[in-house]
């Protein structure tokens, strides 16, 4: 029965993820408006088809890749990315620019690189030394 389900559910996961891979290309075309009422949709069903195949398409490349260490680890420390990416990009921009988050230059970018590694560092030591503690405290 997974046997069969992963063979069905692969190709129509691929195609679904090439379709709804399009709607950058027809934002571009048709403006934003139409992205924002049925783009965040798509991309939420994109997600969720990534998501989708990577548990039922196990054996495949998809899998394999979804399932890669890297992106475990990133996985973990998730929330913690979430809830301090913008207080760490904002004091970044801030020290450095004396201004908040903007596109320009060589420099932003490299500013920006500096908030997500430091946004990475904080997420790591939060999930060290606070939510892995907790979860384990909770456990006992």
């Amino acid at each position: 029965m997974a046997n069969e389900l992963s063979r069905t559910t692969l190709p129509c996961g691929n195609d679904l993820v090439a379709r709804l891979c399009s709607v950058g290309l027809l934002r571009r075309r048709h403006g934003n408006a139409d992205f924002f009422v049925f783009g965040h949709t798509y991309l939420a069903v994109l997600y969720l088809v990534i998501g989708l195949v990577a548990v039922f398409a196990s054996q495949g490349l998809v899998g394999a890749l979804l399932r890669m260490p890297v992106l475990r680890g990133l996985g973990c420390i998730s929330y913690g990315l979430y809830l301090y990416h913008a207080i760490v990009r904002d004091l970044s921009f801030g020290l450095l620019f004396g201004t908040s988050a903007w596109l320009g230059g060589w420099e932003i970018e490299v500013a920006t690189l500096e908030a997500f590694l430091l946004t990475v560092l904080l997420a790591e030591l939060s999930w060290h030394f606070l939510k892995k503690p907790l979860l384990s405290w909770s456990k006992a």
